[in-house]
């Protein structure tokens, strides 16, 4: 795993401990990091009790977005599990090398 899927991981694992914490004591849930082959690095978030509601749904998904490291988000069952596509570590370099080129340019 590399340190930009890590950190994302760990954002999400927050996030989901924010958006939790209202509805019980014991926040349930797992966020996996699954790695198929090379093309492709994939998180799965389970949760474990319960659903999401609609509008902490609508707020994960958007928060999930906002990262530049996320490439897609399949929501297999509404408010419980959710796949997020990661990208793979060579766009993420380009991806950065540009923004600094951006930076050094202005």
């Amino acid at each position: 795993m590399i340190k930009e899927h890590e950190e994302v991981m760990c954002d999400i694992s927050r996030l989901l401990t924010d958006i939790l914490k209202p509805y019980t004591r014991d926040v349930k849930f797992t966020v996996k990091y699954l790695s198929h082959e090379v093309d492709y690095n994939v998180l799965e978030v389970f949760i474990l009790s319960g659903k999401l509601q609609d509008i902490d749904h609508r707020r994960l998904v958007k928060e999930i977005k906002k990262t530049d490291i996320v490439a897609h988000i399949y929501t297999l069952e509404k408010g419980s599990l959710y796949t997020i596509l990661l990208k793979p570590l060579e766009e993420i370099r380009c991806f950065k090398i540009n923004k600094l080129q951006k930076k050094i340019t202005k």
